[in-house]
């Protein structure tokens, strides 16, 4: 007599990931107790590798199925993967400037391709995302955009240099014999 136990894929799980995190285990996302050795599918019904890469597969309903010999019935399970986009802010740039320069927009200083809606912050505290040379103190100013939990807030950095204007003197007059 041959005694065959029932398979148990575990119970329904979710996760979310960020965009840009490192590949996950998808069977630590099932609850109770799931038994080893199942097969992976996505969510076009194609089999997948038990590990979700954020930054290469789609979110949706990954199904785990164990399969076992007759007369014991398959088990399955699912795990729902949402993933959140990252946010992105630019890549450091830097200016230099005369002080009688106009006003540079920092934004436009920043390379790569920074999300729009961040905030600036400058040696002096909060700014608003202008640098006049004629006020403003030299010095990072740092562009932070707010991310959406699980993804880190990115920053960049804009470094500010100015430059005096030359100072050739006042006026003047000699009478020489």
């Amino acid at each position: 007599v041959n005694v065959l136990a029932n398979a148990d894929a575990g119970i329904d799980g979710a996760a979310i990931l960020c965009g840009s995190d490192a590949p996950f285990a998808l069977f630590t996302a099932l609850q109770g107790n799931p038994d080893a050795g199942g097969s992976w599918f996505g969510p076009n019904g194609s089999a997948v590798s038990d590990s979700f890469d954020p930054t290469l597969q789609p979110a949706g309903t990954y199904t785990y199925i164990l399969y076992v010999p007759a007369p014991c019935e398959n088990d399955t399970a699912a795990v729902e993967m949402s993933v959140v986009a990252p946010v992105d802010a630019g890549i450091d740039g830097s200016a230099t400037l005369c002080s009688d320069d106009p006003p540079l927009t920092l934004f436009n200083a920043l390379g790569g391709t920074p999300d729009i809606g961040g905030e600036w912050t400058g040696p002096l505290g909060p700014n608003e995302g202008q640098f006049d040379p004629a006020i403003d103190a030299p010095g990072g100013y740092v562009y932070t955009v707010i991310a959406t939990v699980p993804c880190p807030n990115q920053s960049a950095t804009v470094t500010v240099d100015v430059n005096p204007l030359p100072d050739a003197g006042l006026n003047g007059a000699i009478t020489l014999c």
